[in-house]
């Protein structure tokens, strides 16, 4: 059975809220600047359409947040809830 992760995308979009208002970050088309990523990908990410776990390390990385701090591994027995395991 391959594990699933949750990633709170609320904390992510907390933290580039906070970036905002801290005067960092002005929003999602700087976070895909900063990032070098496209604003769809960002976009998607933000929407819970996760793309590769590089690209979801990026993003967290730029959030000044970490890995630890907002993937969580689920315990389900079926192994159907939250992502799939990414490389």
């Amino acid at each position: 059975m391959v594990p699933t992760y949750h990633l709170d995308l609320n904390r992510c979009r907390r933290a580039l809220a906070e970036l905002e208002i801290e005067g960092e970050l002005s929003g999602m088309p700087e976070l895909a600047r900063a990032t070098g990523l496209s604003i769809s990908t960002v976009c998607r990410f933000f929407s819970g359409r996760l793309p590769s776990t590089a690209v979801i390390e990026r993003i967290v990385e730029e959030l000044r947040l970490t890995m630890d701090e907002v993937v969580t591994r689920n315990d389900d027995q079926d192994g159907t809830a939250g992502v799939g395991a990414r490389s």
